[in-house]
Formats: structure tokens, sequence, C-alpha cells
């Protein structure tokens, strides 16, 4: 690591810590964008399969008030119940129209393909509930309207033109037919019908063998021949209506699996999406903080090393100029073969060192001249000194030797004078 950068200058180390910064935010910058698109088409994802499933409920809703409207109907005879039905299928329609958008939008072929199954059991309920409302109404709205209202008149005729004669029997084979009449209306079962066809032909047998005048006789066959065909047209409309209402029943029943199937799976999806889009937020939130301290830990080993090769240098610098200024001048520069501002230094470094030392060569060598000379001078003046010793001696020699022999010669007068004084 130390020597693939002494070939970098200071001023690129330290750029390369900046660089290194710079590229670890661009690469947490590019992964929370990413991150952000992929979180963006998650939430849109989420978005798409929450308002399916906010739709889907919404058109199960619509659906079930449909059919609530159709057993008010069916129940109470009112139009305003059809009013409302009419109301609801257009809504259901639309609602169906906008969720296979939005399924389409969202490439869901599965959801599209179960959309067009309901709708198409929808749409084929529609057409026998239709049907069903034609018959209710062909039978009648209420007591006296349509085929019932007709029945009920014949019933009335015949009951009234019997009711002028005392013909117990006839009445109770009459009473009889208005029994198998409510039967069949409380049943639908066609055995009634039967079983009215052999009342009427025991009530016709039986109006011949009584004493009601012919011409009563007639107007009362007439009148049973009346009650007999609005009853059997009525239990005809009756039983298409039946049939009507068992498809309508069948239709709709076909669909409600579908319908299941497809809240199932629009929960499903939903919560996948959600799901996806959590996951994906977390993915992102932890790339981020992975990133970040990559950043935080390249940033840091660049600096720790391209501090450690400047600071090492410097310091390695520091102690051979120690040497240099205490002069040592043989002491080894480092970083001489460096590239970067610490090698130029240890080469001007080594410059001074090289020139401080040919100074102090050539001090030496004038200091040692000097001393030569000053040796040379010395020799002189001890030369001159010794001969002005030697001259000096010389001449107190000779004022001794005078002395001496003056003193001798005074000594010997002396003796001279001691023995004289002594004789």
């Amino acid at each position: 690591m130390a020597f693939s950068i002494f070939h970098f200058r200071i001023a690129h180390k330290i750029s390369a810590i900046g660089a290194v910064g710079i590229i670890g935010l661009s690469v947490v910058g590019g992964i929370y964008l990413i991150g952000g698109a992929a979180q963006e088409q998650q939430r849109l994802l989420a978005s798409d399969a929450r308002a399916i499933a906010t739709l889907t409920a919404k058109l199960d809703g619509h659906l079930l008030e449909s059919r609530r409207a159709e057993k008010d109907f069916l129940l109470r005879s009112d139009e305003k119940y059809l009013q409302r039905h009419a109301e609801l299928a257009k809504t259901i329609i639309d609602d169906f129209g906008t969720l296979q958008k939005l399924v389409h939008a969202a490439a869901r072929t599965e959801l599209s393909q179960n959309l067009a199954t309901i709708r198409a059991g929808y749409e084929k309920y529609l057409q026998h509930f239709a049907s069903v409302v034609a018959a209710r109404r062909k039978l009648g709205l209420s007591e006296n309207s349509g085929l019932e209202g007709t029945l009920r008149k014949s019933v009335h005729d015949v009951e009234s033109a019997l009711k002028k004669f005392d013909e117990p029997r006839l009445a109770v084979i009459m009473l009889m037919m208005r029994r198998h009449e409510k039967d069949f209306m409380l049943r639908r079962d066609t055995k009634y019908g039967s079983d009215m066809k052999k009342r009427v032909a025991e009530f016709t047998a039986g109006l011949s063998k009584t004493s009601i005048p012919a011409a009563d006789q007639s107007d009362l066959q007439q009148k049973l021949a009346s009650y007999q065909r609005d009853f059997f047209t009525w239990m005809d409309v009756a039983v298409t209506l039946q049939k009507e209402l068992k498809a309508t029943s069948d239709a709709y029943a076909s669909a409600e699996p579908v319908i299941d199937a497809l809240q199932q799976a629009v929960e499903k999806s939903r919560n996948a999406a959600d799901a996806a889009n959590s996951a994906s937020r977390a993915a992102t939130t932890l790339q981020m903080q992975i990133a970040i301290g990559c950043v935080i830990l390249a940033v840091a080993a660049f600096a720790f090393f391209i501090g450690r090769a400047i600071s090492k240098p410097l310091a390695a610098m520091a102690r051979a100029m120690g040497l240099l200024a205490a002069g040592d001048f043989a002491a080894a520069l480092p970083g001489l073969n460096r590239a970067d501002e610490i090698g130029e230094m240890a080469r001007s470094v080594e410059a001074f060192k090289i020139k401080a030392a040919e100074k102090a060569r050539l001090e030496a060598q004038a200091k040692q001249a000097e001393d030569a000379r000053a040796a040379e001078q010395r020799k002189a003046d001890m030369r001159r000194l010794a001969n002005e010793f030697e001259s000096a001696v010389g001449g107190i020699i000779g004022t001794v030797s005078s002395a001496s022999t003056e003193l001798e010669a005074a000594a010997t007068t002396l003796t001279k004078t001691a023995e004289t004084t002594q004789q």
C-alpha cells in the first residue's frame, strides 16, 4: 500500500480521501435513487392492489344490494325495488368496467379472467331477472292486477253464480279447486294442475245432475271454463316464473365462488404488494446503511494509510534533520526516491547536507591551515624567546660570576680581617 502511493503527491493523496467520500456519496445516492424507483414501483403496485381491493369490495357490496333489491321486489312486488335494482345494475356494470381497466393495467390475467366470468354470470343473472320481472308483472304485482286479478275475478264469478243455488256437493268441489289453486301457488307443483282438471271434470259431471236450470248451468260452465283457462294461464306463467327464478339464482350462484375467489386473490395480491412495498423500503434502507458504513470505513482506511504514509516519513525526516543539526552528516535521509513533496523535501535537505558537509570540510581545512600557521608562529616565538632567554641567562651568569669574584675577594678580606681581629 505504501509503495503504491509513493508516486502520488500529498495534495493528490488528500484529494483521494475526498474522492472516496464523493464516490461513496454517489454510491449512496445511486442506491437511494434506485431504491426510490423500486419503492415507487412497489408503491404504485400496492396502490393499484389497494384500489382493486377497494373496488372489488365495493362491487361485492353492490352485488349484495342488487340481490337484496331482487328479494325485496319478489317479496313486496313494489316497482321501487325494480328501480333500485336497475340503478345498482348500472353501477355494477360500471364497476366491472373500471375494475377491468385497473386489472388490465396491473397485468393481472387471472383476475381479468375471474372478472370476465363474474360479469358474464351477472349479465346472465340480469337476463333471467328481466324474465322474472316480466313474469311477475304478467301475473300481477297486486292481487287485482295482471293474471292474478283476472283469476280472482273468474273465481269470484264462479263462486257468486254458485251461491245462488243450494248445491253443497258442487260447493265442496269448488272449494277443492280453490285448494288446488292455493296449493299450486304455494308449492308450484304441476300435479295440482292435474288435480284441478279432475275437480273440473267432477264439477261438470255433478252440475249436469243438479236441478239448476239449463241456462244457469250453461252460465256456470262458461264461468268455470274462464276460471280454468285463467288458472292454467296463471299456472303456465307461474311455472315459467319459477324456472326463471331458479335460473336467476343459479346464474348468481355460479358467480359466487368466482366472486369469493376474486376477493381472496385480490386480498392476497394486496397483502403481497404491501409486503413487497415494505420489503423494498427495508432493503433500500439496509443497502444505504451498508453503503454508508462502507464509505465511512473506506474514508477512514484511506485517511489512516495516507496519514501514515505522510506522517511516518515526516517523522523519519525530522529525526534525520535532528542528526544533521547535531553535526552528523553521515545520517541517511529517508524518502530520497519518493516523487511527492516529502521526496522533494528530502532531496532539498540532502542538498543542504552536502553543502553543509562541504562547508564543514572547507572550514576544517582552513582551520587546519590556520592551526599550522599558528604552530609555526608559536615555534618562531619559542625560538625567539629561547634566544632572548639564553642572552639574558648569559648576562646573568656573567654578572653572577663577577659578583662571585667580588664575593670571594670580600670573603678573603673578611677572613684576613677576622684573623687580624683574632690576633
